[in-house]
């Protein structure tokens, strides 16, 4: 390739780089289109990252079956009954039975989870499968969200605790996984499916799809499901229509809100992607739950605390600090020690770094989480880059020893270092897969590292030689190029 070509590029490349870099780290600036009160602010790619519990705290939610109270709440009721009404207060204590931490209702008027067994109350047995089963379900849902930590535990028997790291999401995950009952849909008047009727005879699934920067719930229907939403569509407003699991609204649509895709696939319009997977996952969780229906979750009793982060307030800040200076280190190190290669392994740096910035941030429709595993494998992907480049310049700078000339020990040097480099590549990207396919635990983290691994073998195998070969054709001296010494240099 020409000078002239290769300078020209190389000048496209760079322009291209610090654009993508500005969008991905800029705090942010605005952009004025024409028009004066057309302004649109860009916030930078890194602000669109979850973090994990230790970098983000999080929040811990405890769920209360309607009929189990907690012993504070059960003191209080107690001491404000004796003040309002004492001649209450046995007939009020003698309905609870103590478990444990919490208090269960017997079998009376309204909510109960006992019965009685001859002289003894008992845990009715079919709260007992509905609260085994509804602690499944709701674990599957956050199990979904593939967040980095979520732990889902019983208390006291009968009180469920999730715990998971402070995201967009949470707040809503919170509250719409814990909804219980049947999936119904009501047009204000009605609801469907009828009493001889299942939702599986309207719907077959419920997932999140994107269209370009806006995102939808994708109903799957039956023809008796799709007969329905036609009919909501022509003959109701959108504001009468709404999805129920259980008592609970979970989507009230407003405005021109349900869709004909095509057939009998239909679309729901959601506020953001990440609202939407909650919606998704909860209706799609309730249309193929096979439990009881007869319990449920007193929500105005929830308990909602949050915990901070175990790295404390500055654990963020951090986190990024060390990544930067990893990042400046990986541009900076080989330009003093390689000169010109150094320049094209610097190029190849940044291009990784805006890869894995810009995949982090956009490769998963799932809260998918930074945390200090994210910036060390970050690093390691830095650490591979420059190993496997500092392979080929010695190559290099050992064939040029030969007598050699620069372009013959350049292309030598590159097909000798490719094999072994394909080898390293391929180890490091197979395991992050295998971890990714095999560890459901691990989902998140190996699908970082296949991110960061996958990079650097781009940057390795393919793109610091398209960089050096630019840049070398742009050289004046090759042997200055690479920081090497002409034999009659020595004479």
């Amino acid at each position: 390739m020409g000078k002239k070509k290769s300078v020209v590029l190389l000048t496209l490349i760079t322009i291209v780089i610090v654009v993508l870099c500005a969008v991905a780290v800029f705090p942010s600036f605005h952009l004025s289109v024409f028009k004066e009160d057309s302004v649109k602010t860009w916030n930078p790619v890194v602000s669109l990252y979850d973090l994990d519990e230790e970098l983000g705290g999080g929040y811990t939610a405890r769920y209360y079956p309607s009929g189990v109270i907690s012993q504070a709440e059960y003191e209080s009721n107690c001491i404000s009954i004796e003040k309002q009404e004492p001649s209450e207060l046995e007939e009020y204590k003698s309905s609870y039975y103590k478990h444990g931490g919490v208090y269960l209702s017997k079998d009376i008027d309204g909510d109960h989870v006992m019965k009685k067994d001859g002289e003894n109350y008992v845990v009715d047995p079919a709260f007992e499968a509905w609260f085994n089963d509804t602690a499944e379900l709701i674990g599957e849902r956050f199990s979904k969200m593939q967040y980095s930590t979520v732990n889902v535990s019983v208390s006291d028997d009968y009180v469920l605790e999730v715990s998971v790291p402070a995201s967009g999401s949470t707040s809503s995950a919170l509250q719409a996984f814990a909804y219980t009952g049947d999936l119904t849909v009501s047009d204000g008047t009605n609801e469907y499916p009828g009493k001889t009727e299942s939702a599986t005879d309207y719907f077959t699934s419920f997932k999140i799809k994107t269209s370009g920067a806006s995102a939808y719930i994708e109903i799957k229907a039956t023809d008796l499901g799709s007969e329905k939403l036609k009919d909501f569509n022509e003959n109701y407003s959108s504001s009468q229509i709404s999805f129920k699991i259980g008592d609970e609204t979970l989507v009230a649509p407003q405005g021109s809100y349900i869709e004909n895709i095509t057939g009998n696939t239909w679309a729901i319009g959601v506020t953001s992607e990440t609202s939407g997977e909650v919606l998704a996952i909860a209706l799609d969780s309730a249309l193929h739950f096979e439990g009881s229906s007869s319990f449920a979750f007193d929500l105005e009793k929830t308990e909602i605390s949050s915990y901070e982060a175990i790295y404390g307030k500055n654990g963020k800040i951090m986190l990024y600090l060390a990544a930067l200076i990893a990042l400046a280190v990986a541009v900076i190190l080989p330009i003093i020690l390689y000169k010109g290669f150094g320049v094209a392994m610097a190029y190849g740096t940044m291009t990784y770094f805006l890869i894995v910035a810009y995949l982090y941030a956009y490769v998963t429709n799932a809260v998918f989480e930074v945390s200090a595993v994210s910036a060390l494998l970050f690093i390691a992907g830095l650490a591979l880059i420059f190993t496997l480049n500092s392979r080929v310049y010695a190559k290099i700078k050992e064939e040029v020893s030969l007598g050699k000339t620069v372009d013959s020990s350049v292309k030598n040097s590159f097909k000798k270092t490719l094999l072994p480099a394909v080898d390293v590549c391929a180890v490091a990207l197979i395991g992050a897969l295998a971890f990714l396919i095999g560890g459901a635990a691990l989902q998140t983290v190996a699908a970082q590292a296949v991110i960061c691994f996958a990079a650097a073998s781009f940057v390795c195998l393919i793109w610091t030689r398209v960089l050096n070969h630019l840049l070398l054709s742009a050289a004046k001296d090759k042997y200055a190029f690479y920081r090497l010494k002409r034999e009659d240099d020595d004479e």
